[in-house]
């Protein structure tokens, strides 16, 4: 008998058995997916489940509050009362102190207006707006002036920022201006923004009158970075015993420099030679400097658009400071200029620039007014 045909039945069954284990590993893979899918998302539901309930319960909270019909006019009616008996009258008080003060006299009213629950206050003068009658330099200072009767109605406020107040002021208004600010700095930190070397001069010379600390920063922009900050006013601004110790800082790095000056390194000598004869250039307007404020007693300054004569009944020039102050001069520019070849280089060395230095702090030493 032939067995052939369990052979080949034998290969069908083998087929049929491999399809069938594939179709049930494929199955069971299935299965597995699905179950990876919903066991990843359990977690991320667990995750984010707090912040459902929370939403659903701010949804209900907004959802009942929109419900409720509540009027503001009984608030505005009762924040208006309490601002007319402990604010306006105050406030007009003050403002109006301040405006006498500031040289800015004028008849305001206040005129207040409630909406939602906010009061408003509107400033009027002769029932115009301000800006409608008053000059430049009369707004600004009316604007001051509400600017300090407002933060003086809190005894929180201990500190006060101005941003350029007497910009395109008139002297005698920067004046008023500055005087009015440092007897605000008596009571209470006062910060200033200018770029107004003379007014930042004004308000120096003020605090030190008065005997009132202060401290003068400089903020610069250099290329595009802004906001650099030096504990140094600029050269231009600084008095005679600022530059005498600015002049004596530089002088450490030109007395290092001066060592570094060797035979293999011969490069020095002209870097020392500039800083030098900037050092000198420098040294000299500190001697210029020191016309006005030591020998005329600032009765004079180059900032100041007032000649204050009474200095000069403290002012010590005398025919004989004259000419101390030109030796002085002369001792550390004469090389400073185009010198004829002839006369040589003569660059003064450490000892002859610290020389000179201690020459000018004795002469403001001793002659400084009392």
């Amino acid at each position: 008998v032939s067995t052939d045909c369990f052979d080949v039945a034998f290969e069908a069954l083998k087929k049929d058995i491999e399809v069938l284990n594939a179709e049930k590993v494929e199955k069971e893979l299935v299965e597995i997916d699905n179950y990876l899918d919903w066991y990843q998302d359990k977690l991320q539901f667990e995750k984010l489940f707090p912040k459902i309930e929370k939403f659903l319960k701010d949804v209900k909270w907004v959802f009942a509050a929109n419900l409720i019909n509540m009027s503001t006019g009984r608030i505005t009616m009762f924040q208006n009362r309490l601002f007319k008996q402990f604010v306006t009258n105050e406030y007009i008080e003050r403002f109006s102190e301040e405006c006498q003060k500031l040289n800015a006299d004028f008849s305001a009213t206040v005129k207040q207006r409630g909406k939602k629950g906010t009061t408003l206050k509107k400033l009027t003068v002769k029932g115009r707006k301000p800006v409608e009658i008053l000059s430049e330099g009369e707004q600004r200072s009316i604007s001051l002036a509400n600017f300090l009767a407002e933060t003086a109605l809190n005894d929180d406020n201990d500190c006060i920022i101005l941003d350029d107040p007497v910009c395109s002021l008139d002297y005698k208004r920067r004046e008023l201006i500055a005087r009015r600010l440092v007897e605000e700095a008596k009571k209470k930190q006062v910060v200033i923004l200018t770029h107004d070397i003379t007014f930042l001069l004004l308000v120096q010379d003020l605090c030190q009158n008065q005997e009132i600390d202060y401290c003068a920063t400089t903020i610069r922009k250099i290329q595009q970075n802004s906001g650099i900050l030096q504990n140094s006013l600029p050269w231009l601004s600084m008095p005679v015993k600022k530059r005498l110790g600015s002049l004596q800082n530089k002088l450490q790095g030109i007395e290092k420099l001066y060592k570094e000056i060797v035979p293999s390194n011969v490069d020095k000598v002209e870097d020392y030679e500039r800083q030098v004869k900037l050092w000198c250039e420098e040294l000299r307007e500190t001697w210029e400097r020191t016309v006005e404020e030591i020998l005329f007693n600032n009765s004079l300054q180059r900032f100041s658009p007032a000649i204050q004569t009474q200095r000069l009944r403290e002012a010590p020039f005398t025919r004989e400071l004259y000419e101390e102050l030109e030796a002085g001069m002369a001792s550390c520019s004469n090389w400073v200029h185009d010198r004829a070849g002839g006369l040589g280089e003569g660059v003064p060395n450490p000892e002859e620039l610290s020389s000179y230095l201690a020459n000018c702090r004795e002469f403001v030493k001793r002659n400084r007014p009392k």
